[in-house]
């Protein structure tokens, strides 16, 4: 038996209920999971005299984050990628990428592909069709897919289109979005699969240094692979929520996996569907047309009916399902199904789960509540969208990025990344949720700040709501008997101002009681499970 104090510390349980009480100092940890806390004479006292002590030098202890939608291997991959972020448009991505190929440096693969990632339409100026002789002009021979910021689309040259077997005919532009993009994710991942795979783990270390000490990742096969060799090695240096695609429900089944399974390393969750695209590629699921494309209201992948039947056939398999829906009418139709197919989550060791649930119409929101889902939003898309919610929604009537309503409706809010679509750091997150302003100020007050989340309810939504949509139970939020997972800020973030919220250090991250990432000594081998 293990046991540790960790000391000199405030120890923060809730951002919203300290007062007059006395601030725990110390928190006893017992192989792995919290035993005590409270002032350090008495920790001290409950612990043998034999424990290891961790001086915390007065940093501020809180709950790890935990952060319940992000894409690992495609974390992974867009290190291998040039950075298109800052294009303008499609005659800048073309140009961008020659430019890569003849430094022939970030981007270009071993096996002879350029890849890119993170330009976005939806925020350019520039509204000029994509030109697939632009881009042919300008990478020749050599395969180039430049994947989109909200990763539901790709920019393919020729040669990339004759590479994976594509009609050229019927992709005139070069642009492939929604299940056409997914496979050509899922087989450029599959083609550099050993890269990646040397890159996982460094992800994995980068989230511990953003404070995260678990994550549900949303990835396909490749990912799991990956998780169950390092778990078994005892490589992981956070916990995984691992979430099966639907492609691989019966594989996964086969394997006698079931949403519940595994252990507190490794387990496995739901499985994912996609109800509609995304705002930026216009293929999110709109009971209006959009504002900008009048003559469009997005895809409708999978219908209420059969949306209805895979819930009932995830369930047979004892499942849980995790609903993508980002438009208003695929929130809808995710709660509809969901509704009329009550009964399974609580059987099958998560509840459902709607992933995104950006844009809501007011009537729709008791059936969302009635649904019983949890709400997987992700509070930076908010800010990064702003601009793109006026241009394709038109300013009409919607909860968009509406948290603060729907916790006032009864619907469990749990926040997110999306990472690689944003960043990994929860702060940022938190920031973009309390104040509803981008990291410059901007607008001033917040956008729709009615909408604006009090620290304690960000502070839940990225710890203990976000374990509640997993089904777990023992971590989230620190008390006996749950793991030992924390995190030390260097300022209190009940008191500092917003924008410093935003730029804390976390100075230490613990995960079942051992330190995996410590800012004063940031070279330290990695410590894993």
């Amino acid at each position: 038996m293990t046991t540790t104090i960790f000391e000199n510390a405030r120890v923060h349980l809730d951002l919203d209920a300290e007062g007059s009480m006395q601030q725990p100092e110390a928190i006893v940890v017992v192989d792995q999971r919290i035993a005590a806390i409270g002032s350090v004479a008495d920790c001290r006292e409950a612990a043998p005299a034999a424990a290891a002590r961790i001086d915390l030098q007065g940093g501020h202890v809180t709950a790890a984050f935990i952060d319940a939608h992000v894409h690992t291997v495609q974390l992974a991959t867009r290190s291998l990628e040039i950075d298109l972020s800052a294009a303008d448009g499609f005659e800048r991505l073309a140009l961008q990428s020659g430019a890569a190929l003849r430094a022939g440096g970030p981007g270009c693969t071993d096996n002879g592909w350029l890849l890119g990632a993170g330009w976005n339409a939806g925020a350019w100026d520039d509204r000029r069709p994509a030109d697939l002789s632009a881009l042919d002009h300008a990478t020749g021979a050599t395969p180039v897919a430049l994947h989109s910021a909200d990763l539901h689309a790709y920019w393919l040259n020729t040669a990339a289109l004759d590479r994976l077997g594509m009609d050229r005919s019927l992709v005139p532009d070069g642009i492939v979005a929604e299940a056409p993009a997914f496979a050509v994710q899922h087989e450029i991942e599959r083609s550099i699969r050993g890269t990646i795979e040397d890159r996982v783990l460094g992800v994995l270390h980068d989230l511990t240094r953003a404070g995260v000490a678990g994550i549900h990742d949303i990835d396909d096969r490749i990912a799991r692979e990956i998780f169950q060799r390092s778990a078994a090695e005892r490589a992981l240096p956070l916990r995984v929520h691992k979430l099966t695609i639907d492609a691989e429900l019966d594989e996964v089944s086969d394997a006698g996996i079931r949403t519940g399974s595994g252990d507190q390393w490794l387990d496995y969750g739901g499985v994912k569907l996609f109800s509609d695209g995304a705002l930026g590629s216009h293929t999110c699921h709109l009971s209006e047309p959009f504002a900008d494309l009048p003559d469009s209201t997005g895809i409708e992948a999978i219908d209420t009916v059969d949306l209805r039947r895979i819930i009932a056939r995830c369930a047979s398999r004892g499942f849980s399902t995790a609903i993508h829906a980002i438009g208003d009418a695929a929130v809808r139709n995710a709660a509809d199904a969901l509704v009329a197919s009550r009964g399974p989550s609580g059987s099958v060791g998560a509840p459902h789960r709607i992933e995104h649930a950006q844009h809501v119409r007011r009537e729709h929101l008791a059936l969302l509540a009635r649904s019983g889902a949890v709400a997987v939003m992700q509070p930076e898309s908010c800010t990064s969208d702003i601009d793109m919610v006026e241009r394709r929604l038109g300013g009409r009537d919607l909860v968009s990025y509406g948290w603060r309503t729907l916790l006032d409706h009864g619907v469990p809010v749990a926040f997110s990344s999306d990472a690689p679509v944003e960043g990994i750091h929860p702060l940022h997150g938190i920031h973009s949720a309390i104040t509803r302003e981008r990291a410059d100020g901007t607008p001033a007050g917040g956008w729709q700040p009615h909408e604006r989340l009090t620290r304690s309810q960000a502070w839940r939504a990225y710890t203990v709501t976000a374990a509640r949509a997993a089904g777990h139970v023992d971590r989230g939020r620190l008390a006996p008997g749950m793991l030992a997972d924390f995190i030390v800020l260097d300022r209190d973030p009940r008191t500092v101002d917003a924008a410093a919220l935003s730029d804390a250090q976390v100075v230490r991250t613990v995960v079942g009681g051992a330190t995996r990432w410590d800012a004063h000594d940031p070279h330290q081998p990695p410590v894993t499970q």
